[in-house]
């Protein structure tokens, strides 16, 4: 199947945009955090079959990424807070990785920390990443390279 076609399939099983789902997370953080800051992308076409290539996957459904939002907080307590919202917002959630507690070494010698959570809604996988200000300075130089390295 076209990665363009899948992408509409995975957008029609999800059932709301992008969009909608940071609308729905800022509801419900902005309320309780002043100084936050929420990202969003939807996998780009060429990532996407790259990460299925790599995965040896055919199945959409089987990246957990595709849509992918990224919250920015002041402090480690706040970070863990937002986690235990996040799990009970949508239909079913959990934490991936805790990068925070267990940073992940990278290439260059610096280490990656936030909290990875998977989300479903209707049964489709999207990613929350839950990390710090200070923490996505030092995620974001460590990315670049990872990406690089791993797909080219």
């Amino acid at each position: 199947m076209r990665n363009e076609v899948a992408i509409s399939l995975y957008i029609a099983r999800i059932g709301c945009t992008l969009d909608s789902i940071v609308q729905i997370v800022s509801s419900v953080l902005c309320i309780k955090f002043d100084d936050i800051h929420i990202d969003s992308r939807v996998k780009d076409q060429e990532s996407l079959t790259k990460k299925m290539l790599l995965k040896g996957v055919h199945d959409i459904f089987s990246i957990r990424d595709i849509y992918a939002l990224r919250i920015l907080l002041n402090s480690v307590e706040e970070v863990y807070l937002v986690s235990e919202i996040l799990l009970g917002l949508f239909d079913r959630a959990y934490i991936a990785n805790d990068f925070v507690a267990h940073p992940k070494s990278t290439v260059n010698g610096q280490v990656f920390r936030c909290i990875r959570i998977i989300a479903y809604i209707n049964d489709v996988p999207f990613e929350l990443q839950i990390t710090t200000k200070d923490f996505h300075t030092m995620n974001e130089s460590s990315h670049v390279i990872y990406k690089k390295e791993r797909y080219g």
